[in-house]
């Protein structure tokens, strides 16, 4: 029978499903039941299961719906309990009737669950409401591989999708984790150039080789995966595929990044043949993924991870120890032969924080402009240096001292005329402070001597603690001033009683002339 796919329109030549199956698209691997109830419609779900912009699912209030697939609609919710954004997959009604696809929806929470990793979406919970079956992760601010306008020349652009697939695919290998449905339209690229794997609603966990899944009839007759990016022994036998599997996935989305197409099976032409723009160094890696044969692929994630690196390295040019004269990966800060620390070759990227080789014009973890950032940087460091030297003039050294701290502590090489001319003018106010708290020293001092405490206790105040411990001078002063002030109170009465003694005296006398 003919099909249409509701996702990308693309038609297609199929078996009537079976009450358990799906159908699934060729082209964009999006599931649905039959032409006549298309489950994954671009409305349907909407106005089917009620989660309107504003809906509240358990503790998720629902902002709107930005993407569907084979098991799941994903919304973009907000989080009331934290107050975060969060994308939030939820199982349609139609399918949470059906046990089959209830287990597969919680399998994905599962493998989830188990990854923490940069390059992989992040799970924070799961639960249901009625028949509402859901899980909340990480929500990333960017869009699907299939949506971004790619540039195949653009080398750099591909390895930090490369490098961040590889990488992610790698550390679920490590876990027995496989994803099986590897694909553009689930590799996320942020707003901030991070790469982050997604979708493991197919993934199975495996130990020692073999699946973990159980063997359930109905999947075991089902095609899992997405035909385009399936590898040959995905297609033959779905439940018992290994690693190698997610490896050939992602060796047809690197050809179709490098030349625009999908490769020709089983024979592909080399990408820099398919497209002149591609480069040829990186010919051997992608054909390799793109092995028929399990066996002649690479045999894990991490033996691909590193062929990328190496590839980078010789883009970029890899660091010399200066001890022994080995090449380093392009992100170690030590000689992997002698452990020299390298810290010399790298900056810091002014968005991210991390360190880059300081030829790299884009960083290589969030691809921000480093000659941009750097520029920027360099201004703001500026400006701050000027203001330093304004607080200089007016006196405020304290001020002025501690901008010009900052200053010095801001990290990357690319900024040490900077913090060259901050430690310079930070030595100066340091000695033009110093000089003038003396200063101020000496003449409370004097004042103190004169016995005007008051206004000697004031200077004193005004002399930096670093520069003079005047708080000893300031206690003397002030025990000073009590005891003057004593003295003057005990003399004052003195004088008092005086005065009244010889009132006293001339009016006894007084009265004695008066009786005479």
């Amino acid at each position: 029978m003919k099909f249409t796919c509701p996702n990308c329109q693309a038609a297609f030549e199929a078996e009537p499903p079976d009450e358990d199956e799906l159908l699934q698209c060729p082209e964009c691997g999006s599931r649905f039941e039959d032409p006549d109830k298309t489950v994954l419609d671009e409305q349907a779900p909407l106005a089917a299961d009620g989660l309107v912009p504003g809906k509240r699912l358990g503790g998720f209030v629902i902002e709107e719906r930005i993407g569907f697939g084979g098991m799941g609609e994903v919304y973009k919710a907000t989080q009331l309990s934290l107050d975060r954004i969060v994308a939030l997959k939820v199982l349609p009604r139609a399918f949470a009737e059906r046990p089959l696809f209830v287990r597969r929806f919680y399998e994905e929470s599962t493998a989830l669950s188990t990854l923490n990793h940069p390059n992989v979406v992040t799970i924070y919970e799961r639960g249901n409401v009625g028949k509402f079956y859901y899980f909340a992760m990480e929500y990333v601010d960017g869009m699907p591989l299939h949506l971004v306008s790619w540039d195949p020349s653009d080398v750099q652009q591909f390895l930090n999708v490369a490098l961040g697939t590889a990488a992610a695919l790698s550390y679920a290998g490590e876990r027995g984790v496989v994803h099986r449905d590897i694909k553009p339209a689930n590799i996320m690229l942020s707003r901030r150039n991070e790469v982050k794997v997604t979708d493991f609603g197919l993934a199975s966990l495996v130990a020692g080789g073999k699946n973990r899944r159980g063997g359930n009839p109905a999947e075991s007759t089902m095609t899992i995966g997405t035909p385009a990016y399936m590898s040959p022994e995905q297609s033959d036998n779905p439940t018992t595929v290994d690693g190698r599997a997610d490896i050939y996935s992602a060796g047809v989305v690197f050809y179709e990044l490098l030349t625009g197409q999908r490769p020709d099976v089983p024979d592909p032409a080399p990408p820099s043949r398919a497209h002149q723009a591609a480069d040829p160094r990186l010919d051997s890696i992608v054909l390799r993924c793109l092995q028929q044969e399990p066996d002649r692929r690479y045999a894990h994630a991490r033996e691909l991870l590193n062929e990328l690196e190496a590839f980078e390295r010789e883009l970029l040019g890899a660091p010399t120890c200066p001890k022994c004269d080995r090449l380093s990966p392009v992100r170690s800060e030590a000689c992997i032969g002698c452990g020299a620390d390298l810290g010399e070759h790298f900056d810091i990227c002014p968005e991210c924080k991390r360190k880059n080789r300081r030829e790299v014009r884009r960083c290589l973890y969030c691809g921000v402009d480093l000659e941009k950032g750097r520029t920027l940087m360099s201004r703001k460091v500026g400006m701050m240096l000027d203001q330093a030297d304004r607080l200089r003039l007016d006196g405020s050294y304290s001020e002025a001292l501690q901008m010009l701290k900052e200053v010095q502590h801001i990290e990357g090489r690319v900024l040490e005329q900077e913090r060259q001319r901050a430690r310079s003018l930070y030595e100066t106010i340091r000695m033009e402070r110093t000089e003038v708290a003396e200063k101020t020293y000496a003449e409370a001092v004097r004042l103190a001597r004169l016995q005007r405490f008051r206004e000697a206790i004031e200077l004193f105040e005004q002399v930096p603690q670093d520069v003079r411990d005047t708080g000893r001078e300031i206690e003397k002063a002030r025990q000073l001033q009590a005891r003057m002030a004593a003295e003057r109170r005990s003399q004052a009465t003195t004088n008092l009683i005086l005065i009244a003694i010889g009132l006293l005296v001339l009016l006894v006398l007084l009265l004695a002339v008066l009786w005479t």
